[in-house]
């Protein structure tokens, strides 16, 4: 700026705008410039304040070092040679004991061993006990964990708490009713194990249907297959039943018949029917898998003894 204001000078007077400004900024410049110098000046006070107190640390410190050092070496020194005593005196200990030994010395018995009259472990009373109640605790929960996990149901109740399923026992006096029964309007009837009879049921459905004002029929496919005509079909057949009774009942012969895999559908429910006295669980949980597995709703299980009245008629 000074270069600049003297160049203006040869060309101009002092009193020139521009000489004047030129000069105005120079003396501006020179007054920040005082300011500056003394902050920077206070910034490197405090810092070397700052590195002396931190070498002041330090030095302290490292003046502590010698003595520590002389004073883990001394404690080492006194630690080998207190070892040094202690092995010496545990040997001379062990060889005036030898000594002793084999010089026969004045060596006595201080108590005399006595046998107990009575065995003071284990105790016959509180052993007895112990094991009894250890016996009953024990037998409790394999009771409880057969009966949860063994092999059979033994009734309704188990197969509603373990399976999440409807389960009821067949009475011929009670009504069979159906939940949600609005939105059904055919009921497969499968026997969870072979032999288990599902006339009566299917009659019991039938009968409470009639009872409602309600139509029903039931269509029997448990027996050999008979010789259809040409293009008709179990789910044909079923479909036309459907639209000419109110509830359709078909009697099917398993799970894993050909005629059943025909009749299956995601709008017909199921109804399971088991031995009245154990039912397997192995085939009866077999059975609801698929169910599931197919997306088939099923309706519950029914425990029946399975003796039909007559014969069925459609």
């Amino acid at each position: 700026m000074e270069t600049e204001r003297t160049r203006l000078l040869e060309r101009r007077m002092e009193t020139d705008p521009e000489v004047i400004a030129l000069s105005k900024s120079i003396v501006d410049v020179e007054g920040q410039l005082l300011p500056l110098a003394r902050s920077y000046q206070a910034s490197l006070r405090k810092q070397k304040q700052e590195i002396g107190s931190q070498l002041a640390v330090m030095t302290a410190r490292l003046d502590a070092f010698p003595g520590n050092a002389e004073q883990g070496g001394r404690l080492l020194r006194e630690v080998k040679r207190l070892s040094a005593t202690q092995t010496a005196l545990r040997t001379q200990l062990v060889q005036a004991q030898l000594n002793t030994v084999a010089e026969g010395g004045d060596v006595r018995g201080l108590d005399v061993a006595r046998v107990p009259r009575k065995v003071f472990f284990p105790d016959p009373v509180l052993t007895a006990g112990v094991g009894l109640g250890a016996g009953l605790i024990v037998g409790i929960l394999l009771a409880l964990v057969g009966g949860s996990h063994g092999r059979y149901f033994e009734d309704q109740y188990a197969i509603e708490r373990s399976l999440g399923v409807p389960a009821l026992r067949f009475d011929p006096r009670t009504p069979l009713l159906m939940a949600g029964r609005a939105a059904v309007r055919t009921v497969l009837l499968i026997p969870v194990e072979p032999g288990v009879e599902t006339a009566r049921v299917a009659e019991r459905l039938a009968d409470t249907a009639l009872a409602r004002g309600e139509t029903a029929t039931i269509l029997d496919l448990t027996g050999p297959p008979s010789p259809a005509p040409v293009g008709a079909s179990i789910g044909g057949i079923i479909a036309r039943m459907e639209k000419e009774h109110g509830l359709v009942v078909v009697r099917l012969p398993g799970l894993a018949a050909d005629s059943t895999a025909a009749a299956l559908s995601d709008s017909r429910a199921v109804l399971l029917v088991a031995p009245s006295r154990r039912v397997n669980r192995r085939e009866l949980v077999g059975a609801l898998d698929t169910l599931r597995r197919l997306d088939i709703p099923c309706a519950g299980v029914v425990l029946s003894d399975g003796d039909a009245r007559g014969a069925l008629a459609g």
